[in-house]
């Protein structure tokens, strides 16, 4: 109780897994029945629940709960280290031992921090890991669809260009468009949106991008500036800058280990034709779409 209410601030790495340590020595001891009463049972402490809500995966309880779309702070996971996970899982091992019921609870819980039943129409693996807070100082990573690391390896590194990214982030308006529906389907960080209170973009702001996309040596083709197009593939273009602005909010301030860009994954299109998020692409192929949109 001490641990949980004060975010492990009060006791030490070292301390906390000594107490883990002995509630197992305890547990051990026990018959089933008490074991039940003490991990699983609805009037009893809960400590399965304890242990995997707030000791080990907190960040993953606010994800499918919804808590991240909120503008909370994530929750930091008690058990910050390896010596304190490990002590927790040989507690929930000692907890289950012999106890069908402690057993179920634990798998009914990690298959809802795992997977989902949730079919999108370009769905990816149904897998889900567990997610945790971002390291002190860290990165955030992308989410892997399938096979979509050659998406995943050409974003990071546009973001990591200084220029790049501080003249996507600026542009003015892109992602302000977002209905509450797409935050919530689309944006899997824990920061409020970044986009708010700007105005709508201009021609100034794209031709912004193409000079910077120029002096770095990008070359996006013959310019097409003077070439009529349809209405849907400009709007196609936006959607594509909209969601890569959002990627780009969310590498630079989320909370979390990493982001999952599934509006970009429903609206990006190679030649047309849909993404299959378990289809390796080429990753010069998907740099120079990105580069023409």
């Amino acid at each position: 109780k001490q641990a949980s209410s004060n975010n492990h601030a009060v006791l030490h790495e070292f301390l906390l897994s000594g107490r883990l340590n002995v509630c197992t020595e305890l547990i051990c001891f026990q018959p089933p029945k008490s074991k039940y009463n003490i991990g699983s049972a609805p009037e009893g402490p809960c400590l399965i629940q304890e242990l995997l809500n707030h000791f080990l995966f907190p960040a993953s309880k606010q994800y499918l709960e919804n808590d991240y779309s909120q503008g909370g702070n994530v929750d930091s996971t008690i058990c910050g280290k390896s010596s304190t996970q490990v002590a927790a899982f040989s507690l929930l091992v000692a907890l289950c031992t012999n106890c069908q019921e402690n057993f179920r609870l634990i798998i009914e819980l990690i298959t809802r921090f795992f997977y989902t039943t949730n079919q999108l129409v370009i769905s990816d693996w149904e897998f889900q890991p567990c997610i945790g807070s971002r390291p002190q100082g860290g990165f955030v990573g992308l989410k892997n669809g399938g096979a979509t690391c050659y998406m995943n390896s050409v974003l990071q590194q546009l973001f990591m260009i200084p220029e790049l990214r501080a003249a996507i982030l600026a542009i003015p308006g892109v992602a302000d468009q977002f209905l509450d529906a797409d935050i919530s389907f689309d944006m899997s960080g824990n920061v409020q949106n970044p986009f708010r209170n700007r105005s709508s973009p201009t021609e100034h702001s794209v031709d912004t991008v193409t000079s910077l996309t120029e002096s770095l040596g990008i070359n996006s083709g013959p310019s097409t500036s003077n070439v009529p197009t349809s209405n849907s593939r400009h709007q196609y273009h936006l959607e594509i800058l909209k969601y890569l602005q959002v990627i780009f909010g969310y590498l630079a301030c989320s909370q979390l280990q990493y982001y999952s860009p599934d509006g970009f994954w429903k609206n990006f299109r190679f030649a047309g034709d849909p993404v299959n998020l378990r289809e390796q692409q080429d990753a010069l192929e998907f740099l120079n779409s990105i580069v023409d949109s």
